[in-house]
């Protein structure tokens, strides 16, 4: 039995390690964070959809994401979506990606 678990160990080791990990803070325009923000990223090449929310300090992670090119995208009510496009995710980088949110019907329009 150990001697199963140590080759499924090491088999499964440097597969792990080909991915990445993306991080980031998702914040409004104060710099306050926002809380269970739904954060979505895709892999523009393979269709692969993830997601995650942001916990209580604003944060979201996603430990394991095969490299590639992603859209990344935080909603939260309230606020506009946030997209990040063309994002490339490299073998085993850690990556950070933070989101500053604009509130929902924020924009001003000037008539001249």
């Amino acid at each position: 039995m150990k001697c199963a678990l140590a080759i499924l160990l090491t088999i499964s080791g440097p597969a792990w390690s080909q991915n990445a990990s993306l991080q980031g803070v998702v914040s409004d325009p104060s710099s306050g964070v926002i809380i269970s923000a739904s954060i979505a990223a895709a892999n523009r090449d393979t269709g692969l959809r993830q997601l995650a929310k942001t916990n209580s300090a604003g944060a979201y992670a996603f430990a394991s994401l095969p490299p590639g090119r992603y859209e990344v995208a935080a909603e939260a009510p309230g606020f506009n979506t946030a997209t990040q496009e063309n994002v490339v995710l490299e073998v085993a980088q850690n990556a950070r990606l933070d989101f500053s949110m604009e509130l929902a019907g924020s924009r001003q329009w000037v008539n001249v």
